[in-house]
Parts: C-alpha cells; structure tokens; sequence
C-alpha cells in the first residue's frame, strides 16, 4: 500500500480525494476519461466534478434529485441495466462509490458484469482493523443508520478487488476512501 497523503488535494472532493485521483492519472494516463460517480450527492462535493470541469464525459449518479444528474437508488439488480442505459464503455478511466452501505455489493456486480474502470475509489468501513474482514449482508432496501453497520472492510475489499485483478494503491487519510487500480497498471508505481 503506498502513502498518498501527500497527493491529497481538496477543490471538490471531501477529503483531498482530487489530488489523489489527479496523481494516480498522472502515473498510468488516461484512457478515455470517462467517470461514473455513483453516490455523488448533489454533485457539489464529491469525487467527480472536478474530472467533469476538466472536461471529461460521465455520469453522476445519486438517489437525491440533482439537474444534471441521474437519479436513481442503486442497488445489484439495477445497475445492469443503469450501465446499459447510460451506454458505459467497458472499460473507462474513473469508477467511485460511496453509497453508504451496499458499496461491496455494488462494485462486486459492476466486475462481475465484465466492466473494467482503470481506477476504482470506494468508501469502506475503517471500523475495522486493515486485516480483519467485514461485509453487511446484502440488502437492497439498507439505509444507513449513521452507525458502524455499512460497507465493507478495507481488507474484505481487496480480497474481493484482487478477484477482478485489482490491487490496493492506498487509502485517503481519513480512512474514508480506497483506492484500486488495474493489476496491470501497478507497474507505474514508484514507493515513496
């Protein structure tokens, strides 16, 4: 795992997510940049504005109503059919989820559906140790109590990522967010 702390950059993101995301593209380039935030909120603070005032093409999506924006609760039986609609190539450079509970289940099914993001950022449960593993059972109506209860460990999500040939760049430091990169791309890592 490397330390990008010293990437973070806050402009639109919550917690500097912006400067780590513009590092990790720095390091293996883009592809197509195109993003699909999936749990952007009123697309004021999140991880994809930025990338979408650079002048990259996507899709924000949240449950709350936004202009601009797709609304819609997702949850594993609708993201097929989301992606299909939105016509998301199978592979592009920018994947973040944060919906504050069934994220696991959600990235699980976006690989699972063959699409490969070249970046993943999703939020996971740092109430857990790094090595210990934790996922909330599926449930397609869960909402977020405000408690410990949501998502997944850091260490049940690579397991998961690594299954998808994925690996662990690093995490934001707040211990909010993760982020994953293609095997393949690891490579154009340097430690430090």
């Amino acid at each position: 795992m490397y330390d990008l702390r010293k990437y973070e950059v806050k402009i639109y993101s919550q917690n500097g997510e912006d400067g780590i995301i513009q590092y990790l593209f720095d390091t293996i380039n883009t592809y197509n940049e195109t993003f699909v935030e999936i749990g952007s909120g009123k697309g004021i603070e999140c991880n994809s504005r930025f990338l979408k005032e650079s002048g990259w093409n996507g899709y924000q999506i949240d449950k709350i109503y936004v202009p601009n924006n797709i609304q819609i609760f997702v949850t594993v039986e609708k993201i097929k059919s989301v992606f299909k609609r939105l016509k998301i190539p199978i592979i592009f450079d920018f994947l973040s989820i944060d919906i504050d509970g069934n994220d696991y289940w959600v990235l699980k099914r976006i690989l699972e559906l063959s699409y490969m993001p070249r970046v993943i950022c999703i939020e996971y449960n740092a109430n857990y140790a790094l090595d210990q593993e934790f996922i909330i059972k599926y449930d397609p109506k869960f909402i977020w109590k405000k408690d410990k209860y949501f998502g997944a460990s850091l260490s049940s999500l690579t397991t998961m990522c690594r299954q998808f040939n994925y690996e662990l760049v690093g995490t934001d430091s707040t211990g909010t967010n993760c982020f994953f990169v293609q095997s393949g791309l690891m490579g154009k890592f340097s430690h430090g």
